[in-house]
């Protein structure tokens, strides 16, 4: 699963619990990238889908961002757009030790 890089360091030690992705992750074990390296693995725990507008101050700073404004700008900037009736997968995982 690709991640900026700043998140990195949070998902293994444990801090950044969750990922809201725009597509159901396909696989339990999941290696952690950026796109050039692989950092690690994450073990997919569960995954709730919802729509952008339902998130949550505490969804987000699960996943790595202040408040649901810093989130809504960087997924528009990686997604194009901010549509709140979009589907959106809450992913929870746990670093895993290595890839099953």
């Amino acid at each position: 699963m690709m991640f900026k890089r700043r998140f990195i360091p949070l998902i293994l030690s444990g801090r950044k619990t969750i990922t809201i992705r725009r597509r159901r992750p396909r696989k339990r074990i999941q290696a952690v990238f950026d796109g050039h390296r692989v950092y690690g693995y994450i073990e997919v725990t569960g995954v709730r889908a919802t729509r952008l507008r339902d998130l949550t101050d505490e969804d987000v700073r699960r996943d790595g961002f202040r408040d649901l404004e810093e989130f809504r700008k960087f997924w528009v900037k990686m997604n194009g757009g901010w549509n709140p009736d979009k589907t959106v997968y809450i992913v929870s995982f746990r670093p895993a030790k290595q890839k099953d």
